[in-house]
């Protein structure tokens, strides 16, 4: 099973049964040159200034008719480390051992951001990767008890292909898209624009589709002298609601603005608006309205340097 047919909006929706969660933010955020100081590589355990041990293990949860696990979650745990140390000896005899620990939550397909208190297995074999059992009561424990069926299946999928529908009430914007939108612009060419700055805009709607404005000097056909804002466009041609998008998109007069660039494999449809506003502002509403079939008044923005 690669796909599933979604009721919420009548399309087939791909099945994701892999997650690879980031290691912990102490890792991730430590600056890089006291990494060689502070972690230590502790034979498939990884050490954090003496004081924290980590784990990368897997979250298994079943689906109804399955004798394989349907969803396999790498993610990391923190360890007891006193009951790692009273039971390092079984681990090194041959036997497996089970380790109080905790997780941060699989916030992508679940309403908490808190972590959650689990189990670890860690076996001796080496090729057997750490066996993650949440224990605190909650929705994701609830997903390991048993197996699930189909339906609660399309749920979790549902939390990432339609994830603005699961974050509360859809926000309600008072002011018109195009005066938002060209706030947006004024806060981000001070921001980034007259800094000599790169930058990216996410525009994002209630399906969780999106797509990016930059700054024209990103582009692929950019010249140095480049200035003003540009529209990046993917398809992911082997995502049928991608296609399908694409479709719509090449359907439209406005496409022929745009230069076809094939970067990874992917079709990327490129355009550098400049300076117009007024002719961005057009393209942008045209497309969210055409190609993503979004309503205009719920669609919000986030942005960033690159």
């Amino acid at each position: 099973m690669t796909s599933y047919h979604c009721e919420t909006c009548n399309k087939d929706h791909k099945i994701f049964r892999g997650l690879e969660i980031p290691p912990p933010a102490l890792i991730t955020e430590m600056p890089e040159a006291e990494k060689a100081e502070r972690i230590h590589d502790l034979g498939g355990l990884v050490g954090v200034d003496k004081l924290h041990v980590f784990i990368n293990g897997y979250i298994y949860i079943f689906l109804e008719g399955k004798d394989n696990p349907f969803f396999s979650w790498h993610t990391w745990a923190a360890l007891d480390q006193l009951e790692l140390r009273s039971k390092l000896k079984t681990l090194i005899e041959g036997e497996p051992i089970t380790i109080a620990a905790t997780i941060p939550c699989v916030s992508v397909f679940y309403d908490s951001t808190e972590t959650l208190d689990c189990t670890v297995t860690i076996f001796p074999d080496a090729d057997t990767s750490p066996d993650i059992v949440v224990t605190q009561p909650s929705q994701l424990q609830q997903d390991q008890a048993k197996p699930i069926t189909l339906d609660r299946m399309k749920e979790i999928m549902n939390r990432l292909h339609h994830a603005g529908d699961f974050s509360g009430k859809q926000e309600e914007f008072k002011e018109p898209f195009a005066i938002r939108f060209n706030q947006l612009l004024d806060e981000v060419t001070t921001a980034y624009a007259d800094k000599g700055d790169d930058f990216y805009i996410n525009l994002q709607g209630k399906h969780s589709v999106s797509f990016q404005l930059v700054n024209s000097g990103v582009l692929e056909e950019a010249s140095d002298q480049s200035a003003g804002f540009g529209i990046d466009l993917p398809f992911d041609l082997s995502d049928q609601e991608l296609v399908e998008r694409q479709q719509r998109f090449l359907a439209l007069p406005l496409s022929a603005k745009f230069t076809r660039h094939d970067l990874n494999g992917i079709p990327t449809y490129q355009f550098n608006v400049g300076e117009d506003r007024k002719l961005l502002t057009e393209l942008v509403i045209e497309i969210l309205s055409s190609v993503f079939q979004e309503e205009i008044k719920q669609v919000g923005f986030d942005h960033d340097a690159l």
